[in-house]
């Protein structure tokens, strides 16, 4: 499990890309939930590149754990965080239960 070092990201304060990104810049919580937002393939993909813009600046970031499920996601998404997982070192959980991402973003 998860120490319970950092705050979860409340429903009620996930209202957009701006305030996920605003919490990673913050680099304070190790546990953003950006669960149930509907963010389809544009906006997973678009978390993905903006955290992989922040390592390849060597921006050091404490983002342990990322939950995007319930985000409307399909394959397209899908590749884009296999790109991310290819270079990024620091994230140990992401989750993607409840998209659609098919037998092509699973493989």
């Amino acid at each position: 499990a998860f120490p319970e070092t950092g705050a979860v990201l409340p429903h009620s304060r996930a209202k957009d890309l701006a305030d996920i990104f605003a919490l990673i810049e913050l680099n304070s919580n190790p546990v953003i939930d950006a669960s149930a937002l509907r963010l389809g393939d544009e906006g997973v993909a678009k978390v993905a590149l903006f955290i992989t813009r922040r390592e390849l600046f060597r921006i050091p970031t404490v983002l342990r754990d990322l939950d995007l499920s319930g985000n409307g996601c399909g394959a397209g998404a899908a590749r884009e965080l296999a790109e991310f997982l290819r270079t990024n070192r620091v994230l140990t959980r992401l989750v993607l239960s409840y998209n659609e991402l098919g037998n092509e973003g699973i493989a």
